[in-house]
C-alpha cells in the first residue's frame, strides 16, 4: 500500500498558493489598454435658440441651466488640488469640476470684453496658480487668478510676432522663478513663447535639429519635467519634442494606425513622474501612452458613443494615475484607469 501511495504522489498535481500575474485586458495587437471607469457631461448649447439639451441640474437650486454640461469639451488641465478645468468652447466658458466630475463653478461667458470668451480652446495652469486660456475666436490669450478673476490678455489677430491666427494649445513652465507660456499658433503654423505677463520671446516653425519639415497645424502642447516642449503637429501626424529654446530633439509617430503612429494627433500630455507621453488622435479616435522615445505602452479607444469610445477626442490630462480625456463630439469627459491585473492559479507538479 505504501509503495502504491508513493507512485500516486509521483504524478500528483497540486494547486499551490502561487499565481501568475497577467494583464487583464489587451488590445488586439497585444498592447495593454486602459479601463473605462466613468464619465460626466451631456450635450447643451446655451447660446442656440431654445438652449437645446440644456437642463437645470438641481431644479432652481444654486446651480444654473447648463452647469456641468458641454457644447464642445476641448482643453483640459488639472489643478494642484486635483480639481479639473475643462474648456467648454461652444458655450464660451471654462468649467471647474472635482476629479470625479462634480460641477464646482465656471469662468467667463460669451463676449469680447475682458474676461469674456469667443470659442476658447485650451487651458493651462502656471505653477503660481495663474490660469491661461487660449481665446481662439478673439485670437488672444487671457489669464486669470486661481479663483477666476481677470488679470490680463495678450495677442491679437495677425501674423506678426506676438499675434495669433487661431491659437490652440497652451502650456506653461517655470524656469527658476520665471514663468514661460507656450502657445500653438495653429493657422500661422508656429509655436510662440511668451513671458508669464505676455511679452513675446520667440517663435518656432518646427524645423531644425532632427526635423526638416515645418509644422502643419500645430495643436496641443505639453511640457515635461525638464522644460522640453511636446507639440501635437496634427496635419503632419506626429508629435515633435522641442528643447526649451525651440530646437527639435525627437519626432514621435507618423501617419498610420499601427501602435506608435497617429491619425491627426491633437492633444498631448506628459506625466512628470514617469515621463510617459499621452497622445489623443482626433481622426484615430483613440489614446496612446508612449515612452519619451515613442514606443507604445498602452492604446485604447475606438469610434463610437459607448463607454470607452470616442467621437473626435481632443485633449488628455493625468490626475493621480487616472487619465482624463475630453470626448469632444460626445460632449463629455471620460475617466480611465491603468490596466487591471488578475491572478490565475499555477499548477505545480510535485514528486515524492
Amino acid at each position: 500500500m505504501a509503495k502504491l501511495l508513493r507512485r500516486s504522489l509521483s504524478t500528483l498535481w497540486t494547486v499551490l498558493g502561487l499565481a501568475v500575474l497577467l494583464s487583464a485586458v489587451t488590445a488586439a495587437d497585444g498592447v495593454p489598454t486602459y479601463r473605462f471607469i466613468g464619465a460626466w457631461g451631456s450635450p447643451c448649447q446655451l447660446y442656440d435658440p431654445g438652449q437645446p439639451g440644456c437642463v437645470d441640474p438641481d431644479d432652481d437650486g444654486p446651480l444654473q441651466v447648463g452647469d456641468g454640461q458641454f457644447g464642445l469639451a476641448l482643453g483640459i488641465a488639472v489643478e494642484p488640488a486635483g480639481t479639473v478645468l475643462i474648456v467648454d468652447s461652444a458655450n464660451h466658458r471654462v468649467q471647474r469640476f472635482t476629479s470625479e466630475g462634480q460641477f464646482m463653478g465656471q469662468i467667463s461667458s460669451k463676449g469680447a470684453g475682458d474676461g469674456q470668451f469667443n470659442q476658447p480652446t485650451d487651458v493651462a495652469m502656471a505653477p503660481d496658480g495663474t490660469i491661461y486660456v487660449t481665446d481662439s475666436g478673439a485670437n488672444r490669450v487671457q489669464h486669470f487668478a486661481p479663483a477666476g478673476g481677470f488679470l490680463g490678455a495678450f495677442g491679437g489677430p495677425g501674423s506678426a510676432s506676438g499675434h495669433f491666427n487661431d491659437p490652440r494649445g497652451i502650456a506653461t513652465f517655470a524656469f527658476g522663478e520665471t514663468i514661460t507660456v507656450f502657445v500653438a499658433d495653429r493657422l500661422n503654423n508656429r509655436v510662440q513663447r511668451f513671458t508669464g505677463e505676455g511679452t513675446f520671446v520667440a517663435s518656432w516653425d518646427g524645423t531644425g535639429g532632427v526635423s526638416t519639415i515645418p509644422f502643419n497645424r500645430p495643436d496641443g502642447l505639453a511640457v515635461d519635467a525638464s522644460g522640453n516642449l511636446y507639440v501635437a503637429d496634427s496635419f503632419n501626424h506626429r508629435v515633435v519634442r522641442l528643447s526649451p529654446e525651440g530646437v527639435p530633439l525627437a519626432i514621435l509617430g507618423g501617419l498610420g494606425s499601427e501602435p506608435g503612429r497617429f491619425d491627426t494627433p491633437v492633444g498631448v500630455s506628459v506625466d512628470h513622474n514617469t515621463g510617459s507621453v499621452y497622445v489623443v488622435e482626433d481622426l484615430g479616435n483613440r489614446v496612446q501612452k508612449l515612452t519619451p522615445a515613442g514606443s507604445p505602452i498602452a492604446i485604447w479607444g475606438r469610434g463610437g458613443t459607448g463607454d470607452g469610445e470616442f467621437n473626435s477626442p481632443y485633449d488628455v490630462a493625468i490626475s493621480q494615475g487616472i487619465v482624463l480625456v475630453t470626448d469632444a463630439g460626445n460632449r463629455r469627459v471620460q475617466r480611465f484607469a491603468p490596466p487591471s491585473r488578475s491572478y490565475l492559479p499555477l499548477l505545480i507538479k510535485v514528486r515524492s
